[in-house]
């Protein structure tokens, strides 16, 4: 069982107007979030793949 928030799925056809939609707070935390998963990836592949330099 999902907990409602009121905010329609980003998936589909609909996406970007309920993204164009949204109020300040609600696009201010979803854009944090998205800053966090990247920043938390980031960190795993620089870990993970430190010694990784690009030379062939």
């Amino acid at each position: 069982m999902g907990v409602s928030t009121g905010v329609q799925p980003l998936t589909g056809d609909q996406g970007l107007n309920t993204i164009k939609d949204l109020s300040s707070d609600d696009y201010l935390g979803l854009t944090g979030l998205g800053l966090e998963l990247a920043n938390e990836f980031s960190f795993w592949a620089n870990a993970i793949y430190h010694d990784i330099t690009g030379d062939a």
